[in-house]
């Protein structure tokens, strides 16, 4: 979604505040694993999956054509809220979604 892998997903993870689990339904195995409410407690649907993207990534891998790829999935309306919405982020994230949502 926000153009970063041409990947598939192969597995169905619902991040959650709650323990880790896993069910199989009809050969499809759904995994609820348990993440700090600063990484999925957000309002936005845009905020959570560039935090999830940034985490993901590691901080290691966030380049300058990541921050751009991202970027321009991302309507300009939107940062003003994203960042507001992901302060409590761990620091690095933030630093990137900082990067993400500089204005021109």
């Amino acid at each position: 979604m926000l153009g970063l892998s041409t990947q598939v997903v192969a597995k169905y993870v619902y991040l959650s505040d709650g323990s880790n689990r896993s069910y199989d339904i009809l050969g499809t195995t759904l995994k609820f694993k348990k993440s700090s409410l600063k990484n999925i407690g957000f309002k936005h649907k845009e905020s959570s999956m560039i935090v999830q993207a940034l985490k993901t990534l590691g901080k290691d891998r966030i380049t300058e054509d990541v921050i751009e790829t991202i970027r321009k999935r991302i309507e300009p309306k939107m940062y003003s809220k994203i960042l507001k919405d992901t302060q409590s982020s761990t620091v690095w994230i933030y630093e990137a979604i900082k990067q993400i949502c500089r204005e021109n």
